[in-house]
């Protein structure tokens, strides 16, 4: 019964651990257990072939890119406008 009372106060706290995180991303964000770790930015909205590895925390939502001060922005709104041409953006800046 004590077992089962500490899973039970474990599951809550890792929930709310959980949802603490996800929290604190920001605009345009999302909270990931499994995200990317080459995430397409500004500098390189294309990042090509990356390691398999899980990383937790908040990635940019679908169709943003992080900036160079770290904000998910829309690719019109990078500093060198990108333009999605078959499925790869070009840089038209």
């Amino acid at each position: 019964m004590k077992c089962l009372a500490f899973l039970a106060v474990l599951a809550v706290f890792c929930s709310v651990l959980h949802s603490g995180q996800a929290d604190e991303c920001g605009k345009h964000e999302v909270y990931l257990q499994c995200g990317s770790q080459c995430p397409a930015t500004c500098a390189q909205p294309n990042p090509g072939t990356c390691p398999t590895v899980c990383v937790a925390g908040c990635f940019c939502k679908p169709k943003y890119l992080r900036n160079s001060e770290g904000k998910c922005v829309k690719p019109e709104n990078c500093a060198g406008f990108f333009k999605k041409v078959k499925g790869w953006f070009k840089n038209l800046g």
